[in-house]
């Protein structure tokens, strides 16, 4: 008499192509990288600039102060 098992073996590597997605990298991969790359160096370009747009924005509020003070003072003038 003959006893026989049935043994199921699943190994890591599956030649299911809707398994392999999950294995191997994705062709989506390069394109995610310079994604990646792109926002990297933008963020390096704009993230300075705030401190230039900062300081342009102080500029343009003393002038703008400047400005109201001359107004402010030929209105005074022509009061007298």
């Amino acid at each position: 008499m003959h006893i026989g098992m049935n043994v199921s073996v699943r190994s890591n590597f599956s030649t299911d192509s809707r398994d392999a997605g999950s294995r191997t990298h994705s062709p989506r991969a390069p394109m995610l990288k310079g994604a990646a790359l792109f926002s990297l160096v933008l963020a390096c370009i704009v993230l300075p600039a705030c401190n230039t747009t900062k300081g342009v924005g102080e500029d343009v509020e003393a002038a703008g102060e400047g400005i109201q003070n001359a107004a402010d003072g030929a209105k005074d003038g022509l009061k007298n």
